[in-house]
């Protein structure tokens, strides 16, 4: 395959990831960026050739309160997740970002790689919310049935005591007293 061809077709699929993707120098200086970087991180080409930890951007910002340099990246790859950010459109983003030093022959360069997380986390708190209202409908059902029998045989020995009371034979005060006896049980 012609190299050129090679190098077109590997930046029309670069461009139109859903990854995003920012190529740094051994400065870590923008030296490229991808379509999905430039709209999720706000870039421009009044980026290039600018350090990533001193743009006027949150999530630049967001990295730079790391205080990372590029000594920490001889062997490492750092993982930045659950950094929040503003897009050109003014929506509240969560993004993840990776950044890995690679190096070819005599050069050294570093890739940033990443994606918007935002509606991961949303599913994520919905799942952790539905949960949640699951564990309180059993607390709640535990609490009903707890209450509940208690609150049956109490019920069970007033009608009792109202049978007896109604009825023209002699009231048995034993039997009273026993299942009062059974509803103040029942009670505490």
């Amino acid at each position: 395959m012609n190299p050129d061809l090679e190098t077109d077709i590997f930046y029309e699929i670069l461009n139109f990831s859903n990854t995003i993707v920012v190529i740094l120098d051994n400065d870590l200086k923008i030296k490229y960026f991808n379509i999905r970087a430039e709209k999720v991180l706000c870039l421009s080409e009044s980026h290039f050739e600018q350090s990533i930890f001193s743009l006027p951007l949150a999530w630049s910002e967001s990295l730079a309160k790391f205080k990372i340099s590029p000594e920490l990246f001889n062997e490492n790859e750092f993982y930045f997740p659950d950094i929040k950010i503003k897009n050109n459109a003014g929506n509240q983003l969560i993004i993840g970002l990776s950044i890995r030093r690679r190096d070819l022959s005599d050069e050294s360069f570093y890739t940033v790689t990443g994606q918007d997380i935002t509606k991961k986390r949303m599913n994520e708190a919905q799942l952790l919310t539905s949960e949640r209202f699951g564990a309180i409908g059993e607390l709640a059902s535990g609490i009903a049935h707890d209450l509940s029998s208690p609150l049956q045989f109490i019920s069970s020995n007033i009608e009792f005591i109202q049978k007896l009371c109604l009825s023209d034979s002699d009231i048995d005060s034993d039997l009273i007293l026993e299942a009062t006896e059974d509803s103040l049980k029942g009670i505490k």
